[in-house]
């Protein structure tokens, strides 16, 4: 099941925090004029996941980016879409939201400053309380528009399903799904349809062994 996949994979930092981002390509479109999706973007030039906490597991107003070196650094971004940039990490640099970088051995750790706008919705977040988010957090992070497919299954169907948006919005469908997955009996109302933010999975800890 695709869902399971999804939070199996990555965290809620990845899902629901890095789609404040996608201003950075906003003017991006494919050589089809199709829109591309920062979710798809962004792995295929690999990003690994996002982390919202630092190291001591508290907010400190930047979303980290881990990519690998090899990927992000790759130059034939030019060449799949119709904006004059070399690489990803060219375009995240130039970018209005960028506060610093970290290079390691085989990964490059991106920096971005959340807008102070969105903390009272960051908040809901972290206290696992996505249908709590504004109206306007879950208007901005819905998906609208054509995209173009990318070849990871669990991204396509993070994005063309709209996921992040029906987590906030708690969409019937996700309410199914999750009562399936862990056997939850139908007349069991949700607090809330996907699983809960964990400080673990989302605080960025960099050790000698696998590099973050």
């Amino acid at each position: 099941m695709e869902l399971e996949k999804i939070w199996k994979t990555y965290n809620i930092s990845f899902i629901l925090i890095l789609p404040l981002f996608k201003n950075i390509i906003q003017h991006i479109k494919t050589k089809n004029n199709y829109n591309v999706s920062i979710h798809s973007l962004f792995c295929e030039y690999g990003l690994i996941n996002c982390y919202l906490l630092n190291s001591k597991s508290e907010y400190d107003g930047y979303l980290k980016l881990v990519f690998s070196k090899n990927k992000v650094l790759t130059n034939d971004l030019l060449d799949k879409i119709d904006k004059p940039v070399a690489s990803l990490l060219d375009l995240l640099i130039s970018s209005k939201y960028f506060y610093t970088l970290k290079e390691l051995e085989n990964y490059v750790i991106i920096y971005l400053k959340i807008d102070n706008h969105w903390e009272k919705d960051i908040t809901h977040i972290m206290n696992s309380e996505y249908s709590k988010v504004s109206k306007e957090y879950k208007e901005f992070i819905t998906y609208k528009g054509s995209y173009v497919m990318s070849d990871d299954d669990i991204i396509n169907y993070l994005y063309l399903k709209n996921i992040p948006a029906k987590i906030i919005i708690k969409h019937e469908s996700l309410h199914d799904i999750i009562k399936k997955v862990f056997k939850v009996d139908k007349s069991f109302e949700l607090e809330e349809v996907f699983i809960g933010f964990s400080k673990e999975k989302e605080s960025l800890i960099i050790n000698k062994n696998n590099g973050f």
